[in-house]
């Protein structure tokens, strides 16, 4: 009985572990594959917290080391907040986050050793229709604009956050790679640690099926509770996230439900056949 029981606890143990590795494996692909990573930073440049840094950063090289009255930096406020919200800023800021996506990759991969650098969007094509709306609409104070702007960027991500960044993408990687090995060990171990008459891949199959299906209820939720949690600030950004996790998880957990049944019906069809041929 006790080793039917351990062998119960450790086919357990596998579902956990493979639930861990689902999510841990959604962790890794957010932060290296292209498509999600521009989709959560547009997200995140909706916010009107961010529009508003973004926005400073346009205005404060047009007005830097010139004498441009408090109305009109409220003019040049507004009308960067236009643009910012509009949807050609925003495919503005989607191309410009995949260009950067490459080499921060390559960044984070690289060694420890390897000094880390800050990665900025370069502004100025938003900055030059924003110069020439402002001309348009206020040549007053379009005459006090600077002609020429060579530092205009916005900070994505300074040198100190890649250097803890690294540590953390470092750590993901080591545990994407070691979660199936761990899961797969505990699998074989549940196996042989049942007892002989009832030593049989079905039981851990059927966990696993099971395991994934509350995986999959539980990546319905994620949407909802996602939004019970978000401030006010970061609805989007948290909707975004829970979306995407979402996804994953739910398509990863059916491809194991998938394997589980296949593996489960497999091994009842065989133990059948064994059975009808057993004089």
């Amino acid at each position: 009985m006790s080793r039917r029981i351990g062998s119960v606890l450790l086919a357990i143990v596998t579902t956990v572990l493979v639930m861990l590795s689902l999510v841990v494996n959604w962790a890794y692909t957010e932060v290296f594959t292209t498509s999600r990573f521009v989709n959560t930073a547009s997200v995140a440049a909706q916010q009107p917290q961010v529009q508003s840094e973004i926005a400073e950063a346009m205005i404060a090289p047009l007005i830097e080391d010139r004498d441009v009255p408090v109305v009109f930096q409220s003019i040049l406020q507004s009308a960067a907040a236009r643009i910012v919200a509009s949807p050609a800023f925003q495919t503005f800021w989607s191309d410009a986050i995949r260009g950067i996506h490459q080499p921060l990759v390559q960044e984070l991969r690289s060694d420890a050793s390897t000094a880390a650098t800050s990665h900025r969007v370069d502004l100025r094509p938003m900055i030059t229709q924003l110069v020439s709306d402002i001309r348009e609409e206020n040549p007053r104070l379009g005459l006090l604009l600077a002609d020429e702007y060579p530092q205009a960027e916005f900070e994505l991500l300074n040198a100190e956050d890649l250097e803890s960044a690294r540590s953390a993408v470092s750590t993901i990687t080591l545990i994407r790679t070691l979660l199936p090995i761990a899961a797969l060990v505990f699998l074989v171990l549940s196996y042989f640690t049942a007892p002989s008459s009832a030593r049989t891949v079905r039981r851990p199959a059927l966990l696993l099926a099971v395991g994934s299906g509350f995986a999959v209820l539980l990546s319905l939720l994620l949407p909802t509770i996602a939004s019970a949690l978000a401030s006010a600030s970061n609805t989007e950004i948290s909707q975004a996230i829970a979306s995407s996790t979402s996804t994953s998880l739910r398509t990863q957990s059916l491809i194991v439900i998938v394997i589980g049944l296949s593996v489960l019906g497999g091994a009842t069809l065989l133990q059948r056949r064994r059975e009808s041929t057993t004089p």
